[in-house]
């Protein structure tokens, strides 16, 4: 019969430790192989791809000239973890082998023992039979299981396709629940299996391993809850402020400190809890944050708290930053806080005086360049393909393709390509590079003066010739053009354009010189054809 297991693969409760569940659909297999196998000669079974075993067992017979004889199995090629079963001189029949349900793509068989003469021990197999199948795994923190209620991994059609086989749920450690959950009847912890593809997916904590009235594991949320209805805090079984915990202290059999919050409601802030704040404004008047090893606090350390360490500017615990906000100990915690309600990617927080942001990765960091586009954006500015346009400057060579906006940053703003630098007409910036045009006598000089008090070195570019090709990304009129005036201006012409001028007095909005093609002349607006007729005060003048 076909079958799907839900399997949860925990250890300690540890926060920022990756909890992973695994979807199996299980069957029966066996396989006939005759052969040999010794512990220098082991016999390999091959199973079809990745395969979750969950039991093992094999037709065999074993014999050693004297002395003892050990069937041992291991899996791909970790030969330093063995599973073996009971010894025996000489042995023929079925064997199971206590082995841990794990992912493998072959078993291989060897017998493991001594001998009182010559030769050697030695085993001879014919079947092999398994259960298991192929699978799929998700992930999520330990942390995500500590909450308020049950943790609803999503319905399990999400998981697998519909069908007629039912679905089995168990879970590798005792203190970390997983059960089927029917929306329309809640179903107790202890529902294990389902043919409702329609069913909730659902786990939770159980680190006292207690079970409720009708025998049912019970979550610690309950707990919890049951312990917060009388004003008090729950952790592994107890309640901070039950006898024995009714001191304000670290007690060492729970390895935590029983304190009081704001409203002098009983607190637990576990050394176990890692990179999760504990708020204990009552006593001791502190916000802790533990690394499993010791707690950090913002603020000053009551005598008596020898487990507790003032720290300034920023700790990193389990990947994240812890950062002080006065007293108030701040963690970044990206895309994944391990305390509910901390600052997420983008947030901005002054440390010792120096302006940091919160990165996607957990960090406080001065700068986002080279961290990635979701962090940059999320502050607040630009990404222009491998930096982040924040307090500086810098140019950024566009790469076509390549993740962000072509563009770069002038004394932390944000130039984009075919821009001009500060609203000046003689720079811009070209596909993430700075450029001036120089007017044609040499003269102006401004750009010295713009870009003063920068590292930036502008290119400089004489008047007319071959245009910029495609400074702005879009639109018809996309490339830049050096004006002999010492302006860029823009034109849907690729060739190369020479220096023109007028006969005749031009309005003070235009210039007298401009850049146009060889066969054509300057109007002091725009380039005219051969041939073109205008009337210019009074007078007619055709381009020739």
């Amino acid at each position: 019969m076909w079958r799907l297991l839900l399997i949860a693969l925990v250890a300690v409760p540890v926060f920022g430790q990756d909890v992973t569940f695994t979807l199996v659909q299980e069957q029966d297999f066996s396989q006939q192989v005759f052969g040999d196998f010794s512990e220098g000669v082991p016999r390999t079974v091959t199973f079809a791809g990745s395969t979750f075993v969950r039991s093992l067992s094999a037709d065999l017979s074993i014999q050693s000239n004297g002395g003892s004889a050990v069937p041992c199995v291991f899996f791909d090629s970790d030969s330093q973890v063995q599973f073996c079963n009971t010894s025996s001189q000489f042995f023929s029949g079925r064997v199971t082998f206590p082995i841990v349900p794990r992912f493998a793509s072959s078993v291989s068989f060897i017998v493991r023992g001594s001998t009182q003469f010559s030769g050697s021990s030695q085993g001879f197999i014919q079947r092999v039979f398994w259960r298991g199948g192929a699978g799929r795994s998700i992930s999520q923190t330990y942390s995500t299981l500590r909450d308020v209620r049950a943790k609803n991994l999503g319905l399990l059609r999400a998981f697998i396709p519909p069908s007629q086989a039912p679905v089995f749920a168990f879970s590798s450690d005792q203190k970390a629940i997983i059960w089927f959950n029917d929306p329309v009847a809640p179903s107790s912890t202890s529902r294990s299996t389902t043919s409702n593809y329609n069913d909730e997916v659902l786990a939770c904590l159980n680190t006292d391993l207690n079970v409720d009235a009708q025998g049912n594991p019970k979550c610690d949320f309950q707990d919890e809850a049951e312990c917060a209805a009388r004003g008090r805090d729950w952790l592994d079984g107890s309640c901070c402020g039950d006898a024995p915990y009714t001191d304000c202290r670290l007690y060492s059999d729970k390895q935590a400190i029983c304190g009081r919050d704001a409203q002098q409601r009983f607190k637990w802030a576990a050394l176990g809890d890692i990179g999760f704040i504990s708020v204990l404004d009552g006593c001791p008047n502190l916000e802790l944050v533990s690394n499993g090893v010791k707690f950090f606090t913002c603020g000053d350390v009551p005598t008596g708290f020898q487990d507790v360490e003032r720290f300034d500017g920023v700790v990193n615990i389990a990947g994240h930053d812890y950062a002080c906000d006065g007293r108030r100990v701040i963690e970044c915690g990206g895309e994944s806080p391990y305390t509910p309600n901390m600052r997420r990617t983008g947030a901005k927080l002054n440390i010792t005086g120096q302006a940091r942001y919160c990165s996607s990765q957990g960090r406080w960091l001065v700068s986002l360049d080279g961290v990635n586009r979701l962090s940059c954006e999320r502050s607040g500015f630009t990404w222009t393909g491998s930096k982040c346009c924040g307090e500086q400057s810098y140019e950024d060579p566009f790469v076509a393709g390549g993740d962000g906006v072509a563009g770069g940053c002038f004394k932390g703003r944000f130039v984009a390509s075919g821009s001009y630098v500060s609203g000046s007409r003689n720079s811009l910036n070209y596909r993430g590079r700075f450029v001036v045009c120089q007017d044609e006598n040499q003269n102006d000089r401004s750009y010295v003066q713009l870009f003063n008090g920068t590292n930036l070195s502008p290119q400089v570019s004489a008047p007319c010739g071959v245009p910029l090709q495609n400074a702005l990304l879009t639109g018809i009129r996309q490339h830049a053009l050096c004006f002999p005036a010492g302006s860029w201006e823009f034109t849907s012409i690729t060739e190369a354009h020479f220096s023109k001028s007028t006969l005749w007095p031009t309005l003070v909005s235009q210039p007298r010189k401009g850049c146009c093609p060889e066969n054509k002349c300057w109007d002091g607006a725009a380039c005219r054809n051969i041939g073109e007729y205008s009337i210019v005060a009074g007078k007619g003048y055709r381009c020739q």
